[in-house]
């Protein structure tokens, strides 16, 4: 299966399952997605997720988190950089997103990466897409 936007299609999974308050999604594979999800487990985000092999695909079930009461642990999950538009920044440009309660999911030539592993290591790249 192909997509203009692969990013924006896992985003959109995540988003719309989380709303309808679904345990787990269901989403093709590809390295760069598995790349995004370890960042979402290592920051909290989801739970974590399972290679699944169906017929000739190999999909991806992502086990979405919940805050005790019921609701979605993500508010806003939106992607930043798009194909048509890619969006740069330095570390020192990228300001901290919902008092440091959200994060920026950036590409790098480290990986894929969290803005607060950025700051670490003092090195900006593209961003994805930005979670609260």
């Amino acid at each position: 299966m192909t997509t203009q936007d692969p990013i924006s299609s896992l985003l959109t999974t995540i988003r719309n399952g989380q709303l309808s308050h679904k345990l787990f999604v269901v989403h093709y594979k590809s390295k760069s997605l598995v790349r995004i999800l370890n960042v979402l487990i290592k920051e909290g985000f989801i739970v974590g997720y399972s290679t699944v092999t169906s017929k000739d695909l190999i999909l991806l079930k992502i086990f979405l988190k919940y805050h005790e009461n019921g609701a979605p642990l993500i508010n806003q999950i939106i992607r930043v950089s798009k194909p048509g538009q890619r969006i740069y920044f330095k570390i020192s440009d990228l300001k901290e997103f919902k008092n440091s309660l959200g994060i920026y999911i950036l590409s790098t030539t480290k990986g894929i990466i969290s803005d607060i592993e950025a700051r670490r290591v003092n090195i900006g790249g593209e961003v994805l897409c930005k979670i609260f």
